[in-house]
């Protein structure tokens, strides 16, 4: 059944005739349906600044296939750029930012619409099958999200579809990938930095601009990711690659 999916916007009073450059932000979740507005201070800082900050709401894996919740992302961001002027916002300045599985959604989105001039991994599943146990452990193989966000039955499309669906096939499968920042926690034990270096490891090879952060002690959604100094990055980036 289809429902209206809606944006929370985060907008400075823009002076007489200036375009913002647009913040996208997916919220994570466990790919289930994101609470949107709890995240809303999270990039309060960014608006203050002179962004126009926007988290989008997408359906989670309650009502939609994987597939169905990038597409959600891409449809967000062609609503900005088709409309963003409307809210005070540079169509053509889109950056996308998301968090854990939001990160996964908005790395896909990015890495297939030419609109998105820059993204920002934080803490995101990255590679599906080694998020997931081995084959050898079927039952509990079947019972992971990364296999269920598959929606096969059969093991053996199961697992070609979880490879099929990660991140870093999309990088593997080239293209005109635009620049990405990275930022994990050492500590985390939901997504493991591993999943970031292996991203990272994979731009570099493929020759694209990326730039990765361990924050040391650092665990899953830390509040570390949105204090000063990681705003302070987050900025220097979107207006870097979002010069004119």
């Amino acid at each position: 059944m289809e429902r209206p999916l809606h944006l929370e916007l985060l907008r400075p009073a823009p002076e007489q005739g200036e375009k913002l450059p647009i913040l996208l932000m997916v919220p994570g979740g466990g790919f289930r349906e994101p609470k949107v507005k709890f995240r809303l201070p999270w990039l309060s800082p960014l608006a203050e600044r002179g962004v126009l900050v926007v988290f989008v709401e997408y359906r989670g894996m309650e009502a939609a296939p994987l597939a169905g919740m990038v597409e959600d992302i891409r449809d967000a961001v062609r609503y900005l750029h088709n409309h963003g002027a409307v809210y005070g916002g540079d169509p053509d300045k889109i950056v996308l930012m998301g968090a854990s599985a939001g990160g996964y959604l908005a790395l896909q989105a990015a890495y297939s619409l030419p609109q998105v001039k820059g993204v920002i991994d934080l803490y995101g599943v990255v590679d599906f099958p080694t998020m997931a146990p081995g084959p050898d452990k079927e039952t509990e193989l079947r019972a992971s999200v990364p296999a269920r966000l598959t929606g096969e039955t059969e093991l053996s499309a199961i697992l070609k579809k979880m490879e099929e669906n990660s991140v870093l096939h999309a990088v593997e499968a080239g293209g005109q990938l635009p620049p990405t920042l990275i930022a994990h926690g050492t500590a985390d034990t939901i997504v493991s930095p591993e999943q970031s270096e292996m991203l990272y490891r994979a731009l570099c090879k493929g020759g694209y601009q990326a730039d990765l952060h361990l924050i040391k002690d650092a665990r899953h959604a830390d509040l570390h990711f949105f204090q000063k100094e990681m705003i302070d990055l987050y900025e220097e980036f979107l207006r870097t690659v979002t010069q004119s």
